[in-house]
């Protein structure tokens, strides 16, 4: 029997791509486009893109499109042309406007215009989770006191269905390590830009950490040594390969997430897992994700942060850890995320 045919568009393959990617293969045969483009390379890709959907589009079942934007605008556009359902799959910088900081695409005007589009012609929107849809943000008042795609772009017509990330329990589990006493671990790409440092939280972290010398804190994710001042307890090393990570989660007693942005942030559910104590920003989906199993911090302020710290170094670290792992496992599974986005794509395509 032939099997049906998916078109899987994509900016980079990041671990939750390639974790979706599996779950469409094991149904569909799968047609990929990767949308890398950046700058003036956007237009040399959507002229690439133009002439992969030409070609097969008008044989497929269905088409899915990782985040919203520039890349979705075309497989929106000729889904409606040949009458085949798109879904898109927004995950967070898709949802949010932070023009302090000019992050997030609701920030930006064309590409507000062409996420908007996308949201409004496609035939289902699957979010990670129901925060990126509308949620109230106190966490700063330098920006909206309300973010999500749906207060950026009004009036969506379109079918919703939340369905959360999910997570391989046994590739992710405490492999043994002696944990560090008073460790902090946390893991942020492209450290090399002030956008990205106040983006995830670096420079509060750092004045917190220079306040708790006793303390050690780890952080992953720069290529070079960025431009701070960095105390003497705290670690910056380049990014990991995926397969070290599990030991090096298991080291550390907490993982800190503290963005200002998040959607439904990988490392933190992965660190969880190996048994790390969350620390989060009370953004978007974290604390929905954590639980009773950490602590929030409430407000961007360093000495707010110190505060939190202080009770959370003394509190009983074994059952936390437990409860942090147990969280995701019983909650975000990959095995759910299989079911749940298999059986709604099957729904699209009857």
């Amino acid at each position: 029997m032939k099997r049906r045919k998916l078109l899987y568009f994509y900016f980079t393959r990041t671990s939750f791509v390639a974790k979706d990617l599996a779950i469409f293969q094991s149904a569909y045969e799968v047609k990929e486009f990767h949308y890398p483009a950046t700058g003036r390379d956007i237009l040399i890709y959507l002229f690439k893109q133009f002439f992969f959907l030409l070609r097969h589009c008008r044989s497929c079942d269905v088409l899915v499109c990782q985040f919203a934007g520039h890349h979705s605008v075309l497989a929106v556009f000729f889904g409606r042309l040949f009458r085949k359902p798109v879904l898109l799959i927004p995950g967070g910088t898709d949802c949010v406007s932070f023009p302090s900081i000019r992050y997030g695409q609701f920030s930006k005007s064309f590409l507000s215009k062409t996420t908007c589009y996308s949201y409004r012609k496609a035939r289902h929107i699957a979010p990670v989770h129901e925060a990126l849809i509308r949620s109230a943000y106190t966490y700063t008042a330098d920006d909206f006191p309300e973010q999500g795609f749906a207060v950026f772009c009004k009036n969506i017509k379109t079918p919703v269905t939340t369905i959360y990330n999910g997570y391989e329990t046994d590739k992710f589990r405490p492999t043994g390590e002696a944990r560090n006493k008073n460790s902090f671990l946390t893991i942020a790409a492209g450290l090399d830009s002030e956008v990205r440092i106040r983006l995830k939280g670096i420079d509060i972290i750092l004045a917190a950490a220079a306040q708790l010398p006793d303390c050690s804190f780890t952080i992953i994710g720069a290529n070079r040594p960025p431009q701070l001042e960095v105390p003497a307890n705290v670690k910056i090393i380049p990014p990991v390969p995926n397969q070290e990570l599990p030991a090096l989660m298991s080291s550390h007693e907490f993982y800190l997430q503290l963005s200002l942005s998040e959607g439904f942030p990988n490392a933190l559910c992965e660190a969880m897992l190996c048994g790390c104590i969350p620390v989060v920003s009370d953004v978007s989906s974290m604390p929905g994700i954590i639980g009773k199993s950490g602590f929030v911090l409430k407000k961007r302020d360093a000495g707010m942060l110190v505060s939190l710290l202080k009770p959370a170094l003394e509190c009983n670290k074994p059952e936390q850890s437990a409860a942090a792992r147990k969280t995701i496992e019983e909650n975000y599974t990959l095995v759910r995320r299989t079911k749940e986005l298999l059986q709604l794509l099957s729904e699209m395509t009857t």
